[in-house]
């Protein structure tokens, strides 16, 4: 199985004056095997810094409908027929800033 392609990013949030805060980033794709992963790559203030995969969507029939899966707070996910992935950053805390990194990995 090779990889085919890949999309990466980081991603900023801060939480600024209120006590919990989040930002998300989504990738949107067609129908193919893929591997999701993030990871926190930076963290400042006091409270709790969390990343984590939200959901993503898979189309497990290639004429049928989207399904969404939550998967809970993990750091990766895979599918093998993936659509769509939103990585998230939970700030749970006054004053917080993180930096996450995000990237997904395409197989034939």
């Amino acid at each position: 199985m090779a990889v085919t392609g890949m999309h990466f990013t980081d991603f900023f949030a801060f939480s600024g004056g209120e006590d919990a805060f989040s930002e998300g980033v989504t990738f949107s794709f067609r129908p193919t095997f893929a591997v999701a992963q993030t990871s926190l790559s930076e963290v400042d203030g006091n409270g709790v810094s969390a990343v984590f995969i939200h959901q993503f969507e898979t189309r497990p029939t290639p004429d049928g409908p989207k399904k969404t899966v939550h998967p809970g707070d993990v750091l990766s996910v895979d599918d093998s027929c993936m659509t769509e992935v939103t990585a998230e950053i939970l700030l749970l805390g006054s004053n917080q800033r993180a930096t996450a990194t995000f990237s997904v990995r395409f197989f034939d």
